[in-house]
């Protein structure tokens, strides 16, 4: 996946392997592309109705591991992928049904960083729902 666009086939064809937050829907989750690429996917805003706004990350085998470990927390990993420019606003419409339709990753940098689209107090992660 290219870090710039992706279609929603590419989304759809991702494997969630770890959720962490669920409400109603995944909330914070790491999905695995087919090539075994890992990302992060942090649910902070509903747009509209239908339209959702996340943070999306390629992040490494270490960095999963570090997190699932309690080795890192999910702030420090956000502040982590902001600092080395590789967080991305996803933002996803839920009624689009072409999988060839690309979204734009939006880069998050502190010129349109959302003041409540952090967490507000750190923590780790404790339960996947999957596993």
């Amino acid at each position: 996946m290219k870090q710039d666009k992706i279609s929603y086939g590419e989304l759809e064809n991702s494997e969630m392997i770890n959720v962490f937050e669920y409400f109603d829907f995944p909330l914070f989750f790491i999905s695995r592309t087919p090539d075994n690429d890992l990302y992060l996917n942090y649910y902070f805003k509903e747009v509209s109705d239908d339209v959702n706004k996340r943070f999306f990350s390629r992040i490494s085998t270490k960095e999963h591991l570090e997190l699932l470990q309690q080795r890192i927390s999910v702030l420090g990993l956000l502040m982590n992928l902001k600092n080395k420019n590789r967080l991305n606003y996803l933002i996803i419409d839920s009624t689009v049904e072409n999988p060839d339709a690309k979204i734009n990753l939006i880069k998050v940098d502190d010129t349109n960083l959302e003041p409540l689209s952090f967490p507000e107090t750190d923590f780790f992660v404790e339960y996947d729902h999957l596993n």
